[in-house]
């Protein structure tokens, strides 16, 4: 399935399943993990090749593999989302995004995530539910085994919570963003905390937007000034219980609304882009 060899300091990594033109399942994706950790620590290996066995080097994902439900959905948080958000809402049952912070990815690191709240009309209570994750999820400060239909406020944080605790002293900035590991500026403590502020308005007027999309106000927050930090004092103070009249009215405004075009700092490009976006 895959054939690791070295030839004078270059590793050869070949793709070896001729009768599938070397079609790569989640086995193979395993082994060429393996194989490139053992070859990053690997200090007699100076480059790398990637071949195919036969007449070609790869058809792609194997389409034949049969795959757990779980197992077929690629995406973030907010795909998860916005995919439940829609089959929610086909089944004529109220659901919004929220944007904010889970407490169950990393002990003691309040982590960006984004998921969905549904009105529960034998409650009479909005439900936050992570579609992202499975009924064996555990919070791994604690332990806490989660529900994901009915996630604790306490453990995920909406953003105009986190928000409006850190200006009270009650929570500390610095343990809120994207990951613990991650010291660029804009993707932690009060500059992200605008930012998913901002985005959690969007969501609630139904622009799930892409996390790393940026626009209004969030082009200008590094740091937040006294009048950034008031103004997203009042928007959270709104949208920490939101009425649907309110936030309509607060992303109405120019420093909040998505525009047509907004900057996307996505991972997979070497530069922002400017990206328009539909009505």
């Amino acid at each position: 399935m895959l054939r690791v060899e070295l030839r004078d300091r270059i590793a050869v990594l070949t793709l070896d399943r001729p009768q599938q033109l070397n079609a790569v399942g989640s086995e193979t994706v395993d082994l060429l993990t393996r194989a490139l950790d053992d070859l990053r620590d690997n200090d007699d290996v100076r480059a790398l090749i990637v071949a195919g066995a036969g007449r070609a080097f790869s058809a792609g994902a194997d389409l034949g593999e049969k795959r757990q439900s779980a197992d077929r959905f690629v995406g973030c948080c907010r795909d998860s989302t916005v995919f439940f958000l829609a089959m929610a809402r086909h089944k004529g049952i109220p659901a919004r995004a929220r944007v904010g912070f889970a407490t169950y990815f990393d002990p003691g690191w309040n982590g960006d995530h984004v998921v969905a709240e549904v009105w529960d009309e034998d409650e009479q209570r909005w439900r936050l539910v992570d579609p992202e994750i499975g009924p064996d999820r555990v919070d791994r400060s604690d332990g806490m085994r989660l529900d994901p239909c009915d996630i604790p406020a306490d453990r995920f944080i909406i953003a105009p919570r986190a928000w409006l605790d850190c200006r009270s002293g009650a929570a500390d900035p610095e343990r809120f963003g994207i990951a613990p590991d991650l010291e660029l500026s804009l993707t932690r403590s009060w500059p992200y905390l605008a930012h998913n502020v901002i985005h959690d308005l969007a969501a609630l007027n139904k622009y799930e937007m892409v996390l790393w999309d940026v626009w209004g106000m969030m082009d200008s927050i590094e740091p937040p000034t006294a009048d950034h930090a008031a103004a997203l004092d009042r928007l959270a103070e709104l949208t920490v219980d939101p009425s649907e009249a309110e936030v309509a009215t607060a992303f109405a405004t120019a420093e909040f609304r998505v525009p047509a075009e907004v900057t996307s700092y996505s991972p997979a490009q070497s530069a922002p882009l400017r990206v328009p976006i539909a009505d």
